[in-house]
């Protein structure tokens, strides 16, 4: 048996143990092979989840014990879900490029877990876009307020006005997505807009952002605007 299938073996044996997890992310590398930032990812994220269920636990027993003071609960958000939340995506986006069958043995959050924002994100795409009418079109976000319509006002626009086929303004979407771009589309790629349209936004649950498709599959994804 060679190192890689021994140190998978010894995972499996203490599923529960992040341990073994941990060493095998640092063989992975000491010998330059891809994986070892998802497992780190995934052991923070079983961390959380032993934390939460020690918690449920305390809280289940200071119920059926009489107490002399009231207990505060916890921000269960800011404590549980809002963490949990960034971990997974995390997780996701160090899953990318990774064999699915290694992601599934070493990963120990379920499958559909793993994947059920790219499945919302590919369920919301509107339009391909290229990167640069993306970025122009979240400049718009960018702008300031229009100056008061006098004629100084105009005057100000008109010297203002950037130059025809300039970049648009480096203002922070414009950065945050321009950023984005440069780190996640990969040759092949496609740049997507999504939005949750219909109802979801007079419902206060919208969200908005681009995604990069490869072969007709959302493999990341950025979010921009919600309410």
């Amino acid at each position: 048996m060679g190192e890689d299938a021994a140190l998978l073996a010894a995972m499996e044996a203490t599923p529960t143990d992040d341990t073994p997890r941990l060493v095998y992310a640092d063989w992975l590398d000491d010998h330059g092979r891809p994986g070892a930032e998802f497992i780190r990812i995934e052991c923070e994220l079983a961390q959380l989840e032993r934390e939460r269920e020690q918690e449920e636990e305390l809280r289940a027993r200071l119920r059926d014990e009489p107490q002399d003071f009231e207990l505060v609960p916890d921000d269960d958000f800011e404590m549980y879900f809002s963490p949990r939340t960034m971990l997974v995506a995390q997780l996701l986006g160090a899953s990318r490029g990774l064999d699915p069958a290694w992601v599934a043995r070493v990963c120990r959050l379920p499958e559909d877990q793993l994947y059920a924002r790219l499945r919302e994100i590919q369920a919301w795409l509107r339009k391909r876009v290229s990167v640069v009418d993306a970025l122009a079109s979240v400049a718009k976000w960018d702008e300031s307020p229009s100056p008061p319509n006098t004629l100084w006002g105009r005057v100000r626009r008109l010297f203002q006005r950037p130059p025809i086929g300039s970049p648009p303004p480096d203002g922070p979407h414009v950065r945050v997505l321009r950023e984005w771009t440069e780190a996640n589309l990969c040759p092949g790629d496609e740049l997507w807009e999504y939005d949750t349209g219909g109802e979801s936004w007079a419902h206060l649950c919208g969200e908005m952002g681009y995604a990069a498709v490869h072969d007709g599959k959302v493999v990341e994804f950025i979010m921009l605007m919600m309410n």
